[in-house]
């Protein structure tokens, strides 16, 4: 037996299903914590819309898994510094370890 599992994005300001791709767009404003789910049209205008603010603003940085799922954005990191010292790659014994090493981890099937 073949069993097909599809998930389908909904936009969250239509109720329209995001059958162009869509995306699911995190980000926080005064410190809250937000994710939305829209259209392809629909985040092209919340980009032009937030360009002028992010143009001019201090960049703090790239989160880690901005635009990864919940289920991807987090890593064992004892299990990424094991798997990074077994093949010869670089990484720091203690703190923050770099998004190249995890996008190396990943990409390795882990």
């Amino acid at each position: 037996m073949v069993q097909r599992v599809s998930t389908i994005l909904i936009s969250d300001l239509t109720d329209q299903e995001c059958t162009n791709g869509g995306e699911t767009i995190e980000f926080t404003y005064r410190g809250v914590n937000y994710s939305i789910d829209l259209t392809s049209k629909e985040a092209k205008k919340f980009d032009d819309v937030m360009f002028p603010y992010t143009d001019s603003a201090r960049r703090l940085g790239k989160r880690r898994g901005s635009r990864r799922s919940t289920s991807e954005s987090a890593v064992d990191a004892k299990a990424v510094r094991r798997w990074a010292q077994a093949n010869d790659i670089e990484v720091p014994a203690r703190g923050r370890i770099p998004n190249a090493v995890i996008d190396q981890f990943r990409a390795g099937g882990n």
